[in-house]
């Protein structure tokens, strides 16, 4: 089940305490009640007109928190232009701060019913102020004694017809969830169609489906159940999410996925789903303390993030937990933390150091494979920077790179950007597959970077008549340092392949004079392992030799 986490200001259920520019009132009718019993109804203007309650529940502490209202309105202005206000109220002073209007009706729930949000450290922001009594600077945000709505119209009201109904006032504390998700079972999961329901069914305006498969949420969210014994599972499938972040504050849109402290299996899961943020970038935290638990699973697979904030996964990794063919569009940092990801799109990062940074935990990259870096036409792909002496390792697997600085420099848009606490620390990358990364290593920076690009060398060995030779001995060394990097015999198929680290000029021995019917004349040869080596080499026989 749901569970709204706000604490409620007013539910709009009765005129008590309220006041206004025009009349107030109560209506009960079908439609224009969108939580409770009734919503409270007034008529606006065409300038600045309000409504108030001083029935909060005492003085507030609003000063780090976001506030929410449900309102139907069809007329009102642009938000520029002061159309939906959130006023607040400290006994003196009575503010109205723009929070929407025809152009950006905050998230849209029914027929001329929306949801908005004002979050209160953000109120130097907003597009729009009215100062309804008292002095704009005096408000006292730590002490909110009433909370209400403001408007501007587009035109008169005409006749005595009510033009606004106002319905639950609510706010939750910054950095802490509007809603909670859990419950369900592992054949009967929690889906987002049953979130939904229960935003409706309990009039809480914090999830909407404008079409289809597509679903609106307006405050951040927790999934999972994290001090109850108790089990969640939640699943979505091919839906799409829209995330309204508005203007809140730079960490105050959170998801997160919560484990158990006991255990009891908390399970998310997410296949196809796309999930879009507007405004304010939603932050994804999937590394909460106890997700690293066993009992704690999800997994997310083809997934497209567009235009969120960071996302932070667990720091151990489990077999329960996989990422799997994900794409990010324009995304903030991402910590993959120690989670098993295979395949991953980046296109493009808002931050200039690179999507991904590498710590000192040199072992978690191992488990990411299969990553494309997608140029936006600035910054770097990924950011190596731990914190330490060093020497670091790092191995890396199937990362490309596409559109970044064809040469190692300084433009600020090679692929890796190194960049360790400890300036003299040695870092050393190993390549298994893919892309050599173009480096910009910071100023000042002492250290030996070493990149091991291991590429697949196939030497191939056949007789004159193409037919392939078993068991002929293949030796392959470095040409500059002779150092043998390989020297094993021919399979069935006459192949010898190995990974070693590209572009190294190389020559190749092979023999095969050891007795039995055929000898061959020792060959020769030279290459270069480059992006990767397949040669051939043809053996003629030896017709001197004695057999």
């Amino acid at each position: 089940m749901s569970v709204d986490l706000r604490t409620e200001l007013n539910a709009c259920d009765a005129i008590t305490g309220f006041v206004g520019d025009g009349p107030v009132g109560v209506d009960n009718t079908t439609g224009f009640v969108y939580q409770g019993t009734n919503a409270i109804t007034t008529q606006h203007t065409n300038v600045d007109e309000g409504i108030y309650t001083t029935t909060i529940g005492g003085t507030r502490n609003l000063s780090d928190a976001t506030c929410y209202m449900i309102l139907k309105d069809n007329l009102v202005q642009t938000a520029a232009n002061g159309g939906v206000q959130y006023m607040l109220f400290d006994g003196t002073d009575r503010i109205g701060y723009g929070v929407g209007g025809n152009d950006n009706p905050g998230m849209a729930l029914d027929v001329f019913w929306n949801s908005y949000k004002l979050d209160v450290t953000t109120i130097g922001a907003v597009p729009y102020t009215n100062t309804y009594a008292g002095v704009l600077a005096n408000l006292t945000t730590t002490a909110i004694t009433g909370v209400g709505l403001g408007t501007v119209h587009l035109a008169k009201a005409q006749g005595n017809v009510d033009n606004i109904k106002l319905d639950r006032m609510s706010f939750h504390a910054n950095g802490s969830y509007a809603l909670q998700e859990n419950g369900g079972t592992s054949g009967t999961p929690r889906t987002t169609a049953n979130l939904l329901s229960d935003s409706i069914t309990n009039g809480w305006g914090l999830v909407a489906n404008p079409t289809g498969s597509s679903y609106t949420f307006h405050g951040p969210i927790q999934f999972g159940e994290p001090t109850n014994n108790t089990v969640s599972y939640f699943t979505a499938t091919d839906a799409q999410w829209t995330l309204i972040g508005g203007v809140v504050g730079a960490t105050h849109f959170p998801f997160q996925f919560i484990g158990n402290a006991g255990a009891n299996i908390q399970s998310f899961v997410l296949d196809g789903v796309a999930i879009t943020n507007v405004g304010t970038r939603a932050e994804f935290d999937f590394s909460s303390a106890n997700i690293n638990s066993s009992t704690i699973r999800h997994t997310l697979t083809g997934v497209t993030f567009t235009d969120i904030g960071a996302t932070t996964f667990s720091t151990v990794n489990d077999v329960n937990r996989t990422l799997a063919s994900l794409t990010y569009n324009n995304a903030d940092i991402i910590d993959f933390g120690a989670t098993t990801l295979n395949g991953a799109i980046i296109n493009g990062t808002t931050r200039a150091n690179g999507a991904l940074v590498l710590n000192e935990n040199t072992t978690y990259v191992s488990n990411q494979s299969n990553i494309t870096f997608n140029s936006d036409g600035t910054g770097h792909a990924f950011e190596i920077a731990p914190t330490g002496a060093g020497p670091f390792t790092y191995n890396l697997t199937g990362w490309t790179y596409n559109g970044y600085a064809g040469t190692d420099g300084t433009t600020g848009n090679e692929a890796l950007f190194i960049n360790p606490s400890t300036l003299s620390a040695n870092i050393t990358i190993n390549i298994a597959s893919g892309d050599t990364p173009t480096v910009r290593e910071v100023a000042s920076y002492t250290g030996t970077l070493t990149i091991n690009n291991n590429v697949t060398v196939t030497i191939t060995v056949q007789d004159a008549a193409t037919a392939p030779v078993v068991g002929a001995v293949v030796g392959i060394y470095n040409a500059n340092t002779n150092v043998e990097l390989e020297n094993n015999e021919t399979d069935g198929s006459g192949i010898v392949t190995f990974s070693t680290s590209a572009s190294q000029p190389v020559y190749v021995r092979v023999l095969k004079s050891t007795t039995g019917s055929t000898r061959y004349v020792p060959v020769e040869t030279t290459g270069n392992t480059g992006s990767g080596l397949n040669l051939t080499v043809t053996l003629n026989e030896d017709g001197i030799v004695d057999p």
